[in-house]
């Protein structure tokens, strides 16, 4: 009896938790009416982690990566115009942050939404504390409305997130703003990035990648987190063995036990930096 009632309650105490995550998403949304003439249009849809690929197969992995946890979409549709609604719970604010930057275009210029947004002719999307929000229409002439409703989630979320650390070590100076991508696994390394095998670097870890510019010449930086100075040598070791295998002896310009230049069509500095791998990329 005793087991029963402990499994009884277990049950009871997962479902409630569920429900309380279920409302909270809920509570995040627009009521009716609550942006102009905006109403809802039907119920809306609760994803968890293993549902996620029933609403964007093909596209459900890179969210997976990157810590996903919930997401809540709901359509509104105001006389003949139709959004939709998608707010993704992320493992943290860090997370919230890296599917963001992966997502972001560089190109448009980013908004005082949440922590930070962009936006077209018709998507909004931001991030803030752990989540990440994408408001879109099929249709032309929503701007405003979708604006309206980011700003009525960003509020109702309230507090703000932090910035990733790894962002902190990255050079300032000659950085293009919003080139930054953080990298938690191998989708998004392999989407970013196209320098070696997939194995080179463990990427199991943390990293970010980013672009700069500097007398009109552009390049990137790629930096990556280990935990322990055996690790980052282990990986920086591996990129000289695969460059040996590749180019000609004559194009590996400098080696030495923490610093690698070659040049292969283009050229590539690698360096250690304390428990830090850092790849410079033509």
């Amino acid at each position: 009896m005793k087991k029963i009632i402990t499994v009884l309650l277990i049950v009871a105490f997962t479902t409630s938790c569920s429900f309380s995550a279920d409302l909270e998403m809920q509570n995040l949304l627009p009521i009716d009416n609550e942006i102009g003439s905006w109403i809802r249009t039907g119920p809306s849809h609760i994803y968890k982690q293993d549902e996620l690929f029933k609403y964007i197969d093909g596209g459900a992995d890179i969210f997976l990566e990157y810590g996903f946890n919930l997401l809540i979409s709901q359509e509104y549709s105001n006389d003949d115009q139709v959004v939709v609604i998608d707010i993704y719970r992320m493992k943290d604010s860090e997370s919230a942050f890296g599917i963001y930057s992966f997502k972001r275009d560089k190109i448009l210029a980013p908004l005082e939404i949440g922590n930070e947004g962009i936006a077209s002719d018709n998507v909004v999307y931001f991030w803030q504390d752990d989540f990440y929000v994408f408001i879109s229409s099929f249709q032309e002439g929503v701007k405003g409305g979708l604006m309206l409703m980011a700003k009525a989630i960003s509020t109702k979320i309230g507090k703000k997130g932090n910035l990733p650390d790894i962002l902190s070590h990255l050079p300032s100076n000659y950085r293009l703003h919003g080139s930054e991508k953080l990298i938690s696994g191998i989708i998004a390394f392999n989407n970013l990035c196209h320098l070696a095998q997939d194995d080179i670097f463990d990427i199991d870890i943390k990293g970010v990648l980013a672009e700069y510019e500097l007398n009109q010449d552009k390049f990137k930086v790629l930096l990556l987190k280990y935990n322990n100075k055996a690790d980052v040598q282990s990986a920086f070791e591996k990129l000289v063995k695969f460059y040996k295998e590749k180019v000609k002896e004559e194009n590996i310009l400098k080696q030495t036990a923490d610093r690698l230049i070659v040049k292969d069509g283009a050229y590539y500095l690698a360096r250690i930096k304390s428990t830090y791998l850092v790849v410079a990329l033509e």
